[in-house]
């Protein structure tokens, strides 16, 4: 057990140290790295100072089990391979199919499958460890594998049900929001662009509503012993229903991650006393990270480098997103720990029971 301990531990420092030093190499010292290095410092003394302030017991568990970012080091390294192997000549990327979502169309790919099927094995390793953790103050990476092995399926529905979800509700929003972009600007004239920036608002507060609603979905569903609608209901009825123990780490996460708004419009008007025209064009773009998963890619460094008009490095890409999975470990541990002591024993279930190796579904 030790020795598996041991061996992952450097397995997943060297999967980092390879994936940055890999990234690292033919990169100039520039603009675009003085403003990413600026962009970076800034970004982790936010996350640091999110997770002392607002996830202290959550960032104890980490100072006491250092282990729990074995799964993260492994993660990123499993990704930045597949990213070395998705290269043209390679073919991984190469779409298979094309999924259509409305006007969005999904490419569909050997390398996109494969992307989601190691996120779900992190997630769902992860989670278990979260579980072990905050229950018996172990992180045994060991110990963890049998239940991350039975509860993978259950944990993949859940993720794909979440990233579906989070898909199908962006391609809808964008629809109507340019459906309604012209009628808006007709009607209301220049005030058109506050009615739009008025609406995205509300895109991204319902969209934080859903985020309330499922943050402690994934601890929840390792625990069950149901099945997995009844499991399902109630990760969701148990993360609203204890929303305001953690609605305030979960809105600093969800600004971190990347949740923003942007947009520029122009405007047109000419008319007489028999005619009118008006030509009103509002350009939009907007992220809303689900975090019911562990979200690490940090949208706020692209962004900012689009502002300063720099290409983002793929060092600092790492770098940022290794944060943000870090931010995401430290919030999911705090989430079950305020959870857990919520909730009395009872009410609980127990990963070691004989009870909870009993469901085998999804």
């Amino acid at each position: 057990m030790h020795d598996f301990q041991r061996s992952a531990r450097w397995t997943a420092i060297a999967a980092v140290g390879g994936l940055l030093v890999w990234q690292s190499v033919g990169m100039t010292v520039g603009a675009a790295f003085a403003w990413s290095v600026l962009f970076c410092g800034i970004y982790a003394v936010a996350v640091f100072a999110a997770m002392f302030l607002l996830a202290p017991d959550g960032w104890r568990y980490i100072e006491r089990h250092a282990d729990l970012l074995v799964p993260l080091g492994l993660w990123a390294g499993a990704l930045g391979l597949l990213e070395w192997l998705s290269r043209p000549h390679i073919g991984l990327a190469t779409p298979l199919f094309t999924l259509p979502l409305g006007f969005l169309n999904a490419p569909i790919s050997v390398g996109w499958v494969l992307k989601i099927l190691i996120t779900a094995l992190f997630a769902t390793w992860m989670t278990v460890l979260v579980v072990d953790v905050v229950r018996r103050d172990r992180a045994d990476l060991a110990a963890t594998l049998p239940d991350s092995k039975r509860l993978y399926p259950r944990m993949l529905v859940l993720l794909c049900l979440g990233w579906s979800l989070s898909t199908l509700l962006y391609a809808a929003e964008i629809a109507t929001l340019l459906a309604l972009t012209v009628p808006i600007g007709q009607v209301f004239g220049r005030l058109g662009v506050v009615v739009i920036w008025m609406l995205l608002g509300v895109v991204l507060a319902y969209r934080f509503a859903i985020n309330l609603a499922t943050a402690a979905l994934l601890p929840i569903a390792v625990e069950s012993r149901q099945g997995f609608w009844a499991t399902l209901r109630r990760g969701i009825s148990e993360s609203w229903r204890n929303r305001k123990r953690w609605w305030k780490l979960l809105l600093v996460q969800y600004v971190l991650m990347g949740a923003w708004a942007a947009g520029h419009y122009q405007y047109a008007h000419s008319g007489n006393a028999f005619r009118s025209h008006t030509d009103f064009n509002f350009n939009f773009r907007y992220c809303v990270p689900w975090l019911g998963d562990y979200a690490y890619q940090a949208q706020r460094y692209t962004e900012a480098m689009k502002w300063v008009g720099q290409e983002p490095l793929a060092l600092v890409v790492t770098l940022t997103a290794l944060l943000g999975g870090l931010l995401s470990i430290v919030v999911k541990l705090e989430i079950f720990q305020r959870y857990v002591s919520a909730i009395p024993v009872e009410e609980t279930d127990d990963l070691d029971s004989p009870a909870a190796q009993a469901p085998d579904e999804p």
